[in-house]
């Protein structure tokens, strides 16, 4: 049986982290042990309070999608086609050299 609860403050679980105020459901045997040790509340209600899950990862984009443009990723780096170069000019030469 699953139990819903609330955290009451910020823990790390299997899943990833809990934060404060966040709802969530596991085991009743989990449920009795984070209530014990006041990491957690029980609730008896649903509530309209977002629920902890599992994070979405975007999807890189495939060589193919990349853009044909050199754009800057920061620290002085260049990305072209999916390929990172140190300086402006060594992308750009990179893409005369290919184009």
């Amino acid at each position: 049986m699953t139990v819903r609860l609330r955290a009451l403050q910020t823990f790390a679980r299997l899943g990833g982290r809990v934060r404060k105020g966040t709802e969530f459901t596991t085991s009743e045997d989990r449920a009795a042990y984070l209530t014990a040790s006041g990491l957690a509340e029980r609730l008896d209600h649903p509530s309209t309070a977002r629920v902890a899950g599992p994070k979405r990862v975007e999807p890189q984009p495939q060589p193919s999608e990349v853009n044909d443009e050199i754009t800057a990723v920061g620290g002085g780096w260049f990305e072209w086609r999916g390929k990172r170069y140190r300086g402006k000019a060594a992308a750009e030469a990179a893409k005369e050299q290919e184009g």
